[in-house]
């Protein structure tokens, strides 16, 4: 058997890491992962709140709009000025734009809050894990594929909790 260039010919080229590392995905691994996001409940409720009301303020913005054409503008065409009723109606959407923005701006720090903490904690409980490794470890696996490994899965996290969960909060409101 010829050897391979990892040393590891016996296993085949094909499924390699997945026959030394793991699988490539695996559902424990979400749920692990959310004990971390429980640490700090407290500010992804408050994520969650900023989301949802986001989500509100967005949803309700065209009925204001449409309830402003359709009820004072429309209207307003054949019996004069209803324009103090237009008003009030501007002042109500200005109050939802208002309110949007806070919530998105809670939405947005709270979340970046969130995930730099699970980033942290994360890279710590790793770091600590592999300083915890006997050095036959380190003699059995490549130190470059072990710190390749670590780093890609962190940076991977840190996409979805950047961009990831933002998207979802915008796939919820199309649900709207």
């Amino acid at each position: 058997m010829a050897a391979s260039p990892t040393g590891y010919g016996h296993l085949g080229g094909a499924g390699l890491d997945e026959q030394i590392l793991g699988k490539l995905y695996d559902h424990s691994v979400i749920v692990r992962l959310l004990g971390y996001v429980l640490k700090y409940k407290m500010r992804a409720g408050f994520a969650m709140v900023g989301m949802a009301g986001y989500i509100l303020t967005m949803v309700a913005q065209p009925l204001i709009i449409a309830w402003g054409i359709n009820g004072f503008i429309v209207s307003a065409k054949g019996e004069g000025s209803n324009w103090g009723s237009l008003q009030i109606l501007a002042l109500i959407f200005l109050v939802n734009a208002i309110a949007s923005m806070g919530f998105s701006v809670l939405q947005y720090s709270s979340l970046a809050r969130v995930s730099l903490n699970v980033l942290y904690d994360l890279r710590n409980d790793m770091f600590s894990h592999l300083q915890r490794q006997s050095t036959s470890f380190y003699d059995r696996n490549e130190v470059g594929r072990i710190m390749s490994r670590v780093q890609n899965d962190v940076f991977q996290l840190q996409d979805f909790l950047d961009v990831g969960l933002i998207t979802m909060g915008d796939v919820a409101m199309l649900g709207f």
